[in-house]
């Protein structure tokens, strides 16, 4: 295991009866940063969750954390044991207690090294790095659900842990309210100079809140970056296809270049041959013009942007994203270009 990694899983795999949950997994954690497993349901990221925590127990492979092999090879270190915290989509607050107990309850494995005034303090350092400084009284049917999802997470970041585990803690949210805690967590995160792994099938929701970003599918790892690594330069057409928008047209490589329906566009990575070409709406320019290579057909407006669908005269159909205020219509011309180098995939 490398010295600076704090959780590396090696050849990991679980199965339930005949379904491979988790397949050959290998992946490096670092320390004190925020990794985003991704993928569709199913595609084995909370059983990789569950197996870090202790949850379960892998049938082949190795698990090491803070350089001790905590599950593999006759190893098992069982989850009380592994000094981590966790956040699950229901919370899971115990509702007979306050808030102050919730969060003084994940201090009782430290109990013989805290007095009852140090796990109060705790608790209270816990509320305030969570914004809920005057909320250690009430209980939980008196909190909002953002309320709620903050105190489980002071409660899982209380003992310190080596890492803190989330499992969709953002999917009983509404929609503005899941953009407002993903910036407030990741603050919390960083302020607390936390490691954390999340799982999600939101792709917003790992773009913008991952330093790292895991794609998933099939119980397998298919990429791992950076979150604009990924979005812009997928490794592959289908999880080109899963990251959001991607339009995709025939072309032909020739090294550094493509020669397709838009003219001669350059390449992200090198390639030969008969490729398939993948161009985010975002990476594509349109100005009204009557000779324009392309018609307006289809419009939709999400007020800071819009999405239209645009027919070329050879009936290929391209989506392309433009500033919610560019005046165009229904059945409008437009000349279309590219404004980037684009990804190709062998066809």
């Amino acid at each position: 295991m490398k010295s600076e990694s704090l959780i590396e899983l090696c050849h990991v795999s679980k199965s339930f009866g005949a379904t491979h949950a988790v397949d050959d997994v290998s992946l490096t954690i670092e320390r004190g940063a925020i990794y985003v497993l991704l993928g569709a349901s199913g595609c084995g990221k909370t059983t990789v969750l569950r197996l870090i925590a202790g949850l379960e127990t892998p049938d082949r492979g190795e698990i090491w954390l803070n350089g001790e092999r905590v599950a593999g090879q006759g190893a098992w270190v069982p989850p009380e044991v592994r000094r981590i915290g966790m956040v699950f989509q229901d919370y899971a607050l115990f509702p007979h207690m306050t808030v102050r107990q919730n969060i003084q309850f994940a201090l009782a494995a430290l109990d013989g090294k805290l007095s009852h005034a140090e796990r109060d303090r705790r608790a209270r350092q816990m509320l305030e790095l969570v914004g809920l400084a005057g909320y250690a009284e009430r209980f939980p049917h008196q909190l909002s659900g953002g309320e709620q999802q903050r105190v489980a997470l002071a409660r899982a970041l209380a003992p310190n842990p080596s890492v803190v585990l989330l499992d969709e803690p953002f999917s009983n949210l509404d929609a503005a309210l899941r953009r407002t805690m993903r910036e407030d967590v990741r603050q919390v995160l960083r302020a607390s100079n936390a490691t954390a792994i999340f799982v999600t099938h939101d792709q917003e929701e790992a773009l913008s809140l991952a330093d790292t970003v895991v794609i998933m599918h099939n119980g397998k790892v298919q990429q791992v970056g950076a979150p604009q690594e990924v979005y812009l330069r997928p490794i592959s057409r289908e999880v080109a296809a899963f990251l959001g928008e991607a339009n995709f047209i025939e072309g032909v490589a020739e090294g550094d270049v493509a020669h397709c329906a838009l003219g001669k566009l350059p390449l992200a990575v090198p390639m030969h041959g008969k490729v398939a070409l993948m161009i985010r709406p975002e990476a594509l320019r349109v100005t009204a013009s009557a000779e324009g290579n392309a018609e307006v057909i289809g419009i939709r407006f999400f007020g800071h942007d819009q999405l239209l669908r645009l027919r070329f005269p050879d009936l290929t159909e391209l989506d392309v994203r433009t500033w919610g205020n560019a005046e165009l219509a229904l059945g409008e011309r437009v000349m279309v270009s590219v404004r980037s180098s684009v990804m190709a995939y062998a066809n």
